[in-house]
């Protein structure tokens, strides 16, 4: 499954303690098992700093079922893809 993290607006402005890339432009796509995984990846790879966690093919659809254009709300884009697949993560920071 595939979940994304957000941050919060303070981090536009002061440096986030663990995650030096962490910004509210941006997310961190996280693939985990289940959300109690993901959660624990954000946990672990954020020190608990962190906002929101959706999982991703939930942000995909709007309540008509339509095609939502979440992706627009982040212009910094994807910052990280943190996971469990093959024990690796990737990321600049």
């Amino acid at each position: 499954m595939r979940f994304i993290l957000t941050f919060g607006q303070r981090y536009r402005t002061e440096r986030h303690p663990v995650f030096e890339d962490a910004d509210p432009d941006g997310y961190v796509e996280i693939e985990a098992p289940s959300y109690d995984h993901a959660r624990m990846i954000a946990n672990d790879r954020t020190g608990g700093a962190w906002a929101f966690l959706y999982q991703r093919h939930a942000l995909a659809m709007d309540a008509a079922g339509a095609g939502n254009h979440w992706e627009d709300d982040f212009p910094l884009g994807q910052l990280a893809i943190w996971g469990t697949d093959d024990g690796t993560d990737d990321d600049d920071g």
